[in-house]
């Protein structure tokens, strides 16, 4: 699938079952567990800026697996140019997002 919308991407989830565990307990739904909700909301986000004209060179790429353009985050990079790119993603998404890259 090419982009997504942040709702695409959230309604996405509902079908996958995840085994996450936090403090020794399961998680059992990561849409709705306020912890792991707050990843989901960063990572709509990402969604978002993708489809937003002005972040379009540092969130998109073109994907030659299915001939279109795809979130730079899903994409398999194939060249030391699109690493760089995705690095740079991750420091603007850090940066709007005020998080820290470690």
């Amino acid at each position: 699938m090419a982009l997504m919308t942040p709702e695409q991407f959230e309604e996405s989830l509902k079908g996958l079952k995840p085994r996450v565990f936090m403090n020794g307990k399961r998680v059992e739904n990561i849409l709705t567990n306020k912890n792991t909700r707050t990843v989901v909301e960063a990572n709509k986000a990402s969604y978002e800026w993708a489809l937003d004209p002005k972040y379009k060179d540092i969130m998109t790429c073109y994907s030659p697996l299915i001939n279109d353009t795809v979130n730079r985050y899903t994409h398999v990079s194939t060249s030391i140019d699109e690493l760089v790119k995705k690095a740079q993603a991750g420091t603007f998404t850090a940066e709007m997002l005020g998080t820290c890259i470690y």
